[in-house]
């Protein structure tokens, strides 16, 4: 009966600590690999390492940042296990010069994934979400100064991807 209470204070517990976290890990995910399914794959392994290893979270106001590292940690190993397919070439479509929305976020999408990894999350984290220099140091586990390098250069290399694309020529400059 003990071992039963145990289980349902530690089930408690996790869901008290990390529920609130999902929405956002799950954005962070599927932004990070551009697929849904494999965002949801990914998140279902990183929700089971967090469960397993709850015991070892010593400080749970650092839940989110915790999270977040199970999580990058998981897409990498997806990343290295071959589960995602790599993008390849990308192709820009258009009609008459003219893009809609749907296909600008299309092309945007491509060109985020042909970067690394840690270039495509620092950008994710910032850009897409919103997260402050202090919160993405604490994540990553660099100085703020060194946040503002690494985003300065994962962004340059965006835009050189862009600008060096008939993308560019088309439609102008962002």
């Amino acid at each position: 009966m003990k071992l039963i209470k145990n289980k349902q204070k530690s089930n408690e517990k996790f869901d008290q600590l990390v529920s609130p976290q999902i929405n956002k890990l799950y954005k962070f995910l599927c932004a990070y690999t551009k697929d849904f399914n494999l965002a949801q794959d990914i998140l279902q392994d990183c929700l089971i390492k967090a469960y397993i290893n709850l015991s070892a979270l010593k400080d749970e106001s650092k839940i989110s940042s915790w999270l977040y590292k199970i999580s990058v940690n998981c897409a990498k190993d997806s990343f290295k296990n071959n589960v995602f397919e790599s993008c390849g070439e990308v192709e820009v479509v258009s009609e008459g010069n003219s893009y809609t929305k749907t296909e600008m976020k299309h092309d945007i999408s491509q060109y985020l994934m042909r970067l690394t990894s840690d270039e495509r999350e620092i950008i994710i984290l910032k850009d897409m979400l919103d997260y402050s220099y202090d919160e993405i140091s604490e994540l990553l586990g660099i100085s703020q100064s060194n946040v503002g390098v690494r985003l300065y250069r994962a962004r340059d290399k965006f835009k050189e991807l862009i600008y060096n694309t008939e993308y560019s020529s088309k439609e102008g400059k962002f």
